[in-house]
């Protein structure tokens, strides 16, 4: 087992690698507002670069590392990152590239800093947007992770327990957590599990008599396996990765799924509601692939 996810973590690193611009930014989906650059580097640089951390994975190191600079040179705003050059700074994309440039050792304007925690709520959790009057301002547990360590140090010690709080008040009666962002409860519960890991919390008992929604896609699949390798549940999460592993393509990449929502501004509830907003799917494979590499460098870390 582990020789396969080593194998199939190199051909994912080539592709992604592939992928990235000579500048060192990935550009995908597309939306009404455009394709993504900013969001979409940062999350794949974090991934690549968390991987190069737990497998030593030089490739992994060089990709992550020309994500980091691209982002700390490319600048269309004056604090914090957003989706794209248009779309304004959001928690999301802020939180994932400070996450990525601290990871790389890389100095964080105290200004991108104070932006991010201008977004927190007073109740606890990060809203996406701030301002906006609807939805898109309230918190959301799908942005918790990694944004609430990318915080200014006071920050953070101040609000620990609002950060706990949310993410005990936002798990479902099924024992997860569904997103607002992203369709299926699969991503949300890997970040709201890896936010408690992060602040040493114990995690919630599950139970696994319980019947869970299946993974729809290889984004979801990856990140099921996740959150099964938190809750040390190694059986099923094994069968998981066996299943993962077989369904990458030669090039290295993973099908990009239609994961991604965006969520009407006026619906609160999305998992509750068919008409809760489009989906949509990269392209590129970038984020779906960026993920399963992130997954299976953890399980075989």
């Amino acid at each position: 087992m582990k020789a396969a996810i080593e194998a199939a973590i190199r051909r994912a690193t080539r592709y992604l690698g592939r992928a990235q611009s000579r500048a060192g930014c990935w550009t995908d989906y597309r939306l009404p507002v455009g394709a993504s650059d900013a969001w979409v580097t940062a999350y794949a640089g974090w991934s690549l670069s968390r991987a190069a951390h737990l497998n030593s994975n030089a490739p992994a190191d060089e990709a992550a590392e020309a994500a980091a600079r691209w982002l700390a040179r490319e600048r269309p705003y004056e604090a914090g990152w957003g989706y794209n050059a248009v779309t304004g700074p959001d928690a999301d994309s802020t939180g994932l590239a400070i996450a990525l440039l601290d990871d790389r050792g890389h100095a964080v304007r105290e200004e991108d800093r104070r932006l991010l925690a201008s977004m927190w709520d007073a109740a606890g959790g990060f809203v996406t947007y701030a301002g906006r009057g609807d939805a898109w301002s309230r918190p959301r547990v799908d942005v918790i992770f990694p944004a609430f360590s990318g915080l200014p140090g006071e920050c953070r010690a101040a609000w620990i327990s609002g950060a706990i709080e949310h993410v005990a008040s936002t798990r479902a009666k099924d024992g997860l957590w569904w997103g607002y962002w992203w369709a299926g409860p699969w991503y949300p519960t890997w970040t709201a599990l890896a936010l408690l890991r992060s602040l040493d919390q114990p995690l919630p008992a599950f139970d696994p008599a319980t019947e869970w929604p299946r993974p729809r896609t290889a984004l979801e699949t990856a990140f099921l396996a996740g959150v099964l390798h938190q809750w040390n549940v190694p059986e099923l999460r094994d069968r998981l990765i066996t299943a993962i592993i077989e369904r990458q393509e030669m090039d290295g990449q993973w099908e990009g799924g239609f994961d991604l929502r965006v969520t009407n501004p006026d619906c609160d509830d999305p998992w509750e509601r068919s008409d809760s907003g489009v989906l949509y799917r990269d392209q590129m494979s970038t984020v779906t692939t960026a993920s399963v590499l992130r997954m299976l460098a953890e399980v075989s870390a």
